[in-house]
């Protein structure tokens, strides 16, 4: 696995020590924090693993408080090489009141599907306890070949998430998606 930070103590999103690790490779990081504000120091978004390799490497957000870094996993598959392509793409890491939004795409293609799928995602990072806490990763959109399929549209009211259909019908929503329609309270992990 490649690091993360230079001599940064690296904590898990339940708070424990991971591990102290080295300078980051310039060519895994996907986006970073442009503006940081309180409580967020930095924030950055990086892939690990090998560029050539045909398994999906794993996508990481990695965020810096006054407590230090916390790492938090977007997922194992977020981006390969080989037979098939996936790319991820930071789309949106700012901060909004006092949470931390990122939203980003995931482009796929499968040389035997003939096409290219485009998932959207949404991650929102909160303050537990003094320790940044982040949701799962909430798919918001979906396309083919750039042909939105359908989409979602997140917006905080009140310290909670409220998802309105703004393009499709719900059933072609993934059942995550779907359940959290309307406001639903911020669940971080």
């Amino acid at each position: 696995m490649i690091g993360l930070f230079a001599w940064a103590v690296i904590v898990a999103s339940n708070g424990e020590d991971l591990a102290t690790v080295t300078a980051p490779d310039a060519d895994h990081k996907i986006s970073e924090l442009a503006k940081p504000a309180a409580p967020y120091l930095a924030a950055r978004v990086y892939w690990t693993g090998e560029p050539a390799t045909a398994e999906g490497n794993p996508c990481e957000l990695a965020i810096e408080t006054k407590r230090g870094w916390t790492v938090v996993s977007l997922g194992s598959d977020c981006r390969g090489n080989g037979r098939y392509y996936r790319r991820p793409e930071g789309q949106e890491l700012v901060v909004k009141s006092t949470s931390l939004w990122l939203r980003y795409q995931i482009e796929s293609s499968d040389p035997d599907e003939g096409g290219t799928e485009q998932a959207d995602y949404l991650v929102i990072c909160g303050l537990v306890d003094g320790a940044p806490r982040c949701t799962n990763a909430i798919e918001i959109g979906y396309a083919f070949d750039g042909k939105p399929k359908w989409k979602v549209k997140p917006t905080l009211k009140a310290g909670a998430l409220v998802l309105e259909l703004d393009k499709g019908k719900r059933a072609a929503l993934p059942a995550d998606t779907a359940a959290l329609l309307g406001k639903s309270k911020l669940s971080f992990q």
